[in-house]
């Protein structure tokens, strides 16, 4: 006697229809990391621009101190 399969139609259905509610699951779930990996990578952009602003800030004020002690050089 052949053996009784007990998968019907129906039943096969919903194991396809979960499968594919886990996959778009999984696939919400890699959209997320890949948003959060967008923040964290402009955070960084940010923080480089912020870095590369202090510094020429720095520069800045390098090259005034230099000019004002030329001027003092210059008047003594």
């Amino acid at each position: 006697m052949p053996p009784i399969n007990k998968r019907t139609p129906a039943l096969n259905a919903e194991e396809v229809l979960l499968k594919a509610e886990e996959m778009a699951f999984k696939a919400e779930e890699m959209a997320l990391k890949a948003e959060e990996m967008a923040y964290k990578a402009e955070r960084m952009a940010l923080r480089a621009e912020e870095m590369a602003t202090r510094a020429e800030e720095m520069t800045l004020r390098v090259l005034l101190l230099e000019i004002k002690l030329n001027n003092t050089k210059t008047n003594d």
